[in-house]
């Protein structure tokens, strides 16, 4: 009876460390993995939680600024796109050049339209705390009359329906009196 108890007091002991032996390695490779798994999820779960909250962020933002946009007046939107459209008609703003040379009574040599400044602007490039930049549209005039009709022409440019600025202005003189002037004349859009 001896004997039967020292194997089944050393199988005890054998069995124990083999129960320890396999609950350490069902640990490591079962519930680690599990855990590496969970700890990747809960990440994910972490940043979809931050993306959301930006998406939310600017929902907000654009429901304000949609608002905005729905109290001003159809006659002040109207006005709005007259003055800064969102893309120019070259051939409307050179028709209406030559029509306030003929108002100014000067003569127009040419008008030459040169490609958009910053045509090549990325929208989705534009942040929202930035503001995009309006699209400069260039004209190069060349025109002759008298100092009274240049300084009409000047003038009637000034009242356009287009926000049209004189950015460069080079005026000669003849014998005649009559005056030669070639500027750059800029205006804008949205796109």
């Amino acid at each position: 009876m001896g004997l039967i108890k020292k194997i089944y007091k050393m199988n005890s002991f054998f069995f124990q460390i083999i129960l320890a032996c396999l609950a350490i390695a069902i640990l490591v490779l079962y519930l680690k993995p599990a855990f590496a798994d969970i700890g990747k999820i809960q990440d994910a779960i972490s940043q979809y939680k931050e993306e959301q909250q930006k998406v939310n962020e600017v929902n907000v933002k654009l429901t304000g600024l949609v608002n905005r946009a729905n109290t001003i007046s159809a006659e002040d939107q109207t006005r709005l796109l007259t003055y800064m459209p969102d893309k120019v008609d070259t051939i409307s703003i050179t028709r209406d050049i030559f029509n306030i040379s003929v108002q100014a009574g000067v003569y127009i040599a040419d008008v030459d339209y040169k490609d958009s400044e910053n045509k090549d602007t990325d929208l989705s490039e534009v942040t929202s705390d930035s503001t995009s930049e309006p699209v400069t549209h260039k004209f190069a005039v060349g025109l002759s009359g008298g100092y009274a009709e240049i300084k009409e022409f000047l003038s009637l440019i000034e009242q356009s329906n287009y926000p049209l600025e004189v950015h460069s202005l080079e005026v000669t003189g003849s014998a005649e009196g009559v005056l030669t002037a070639k500027m750059d004349i800029v205006t804008y859009s949205h796109m």
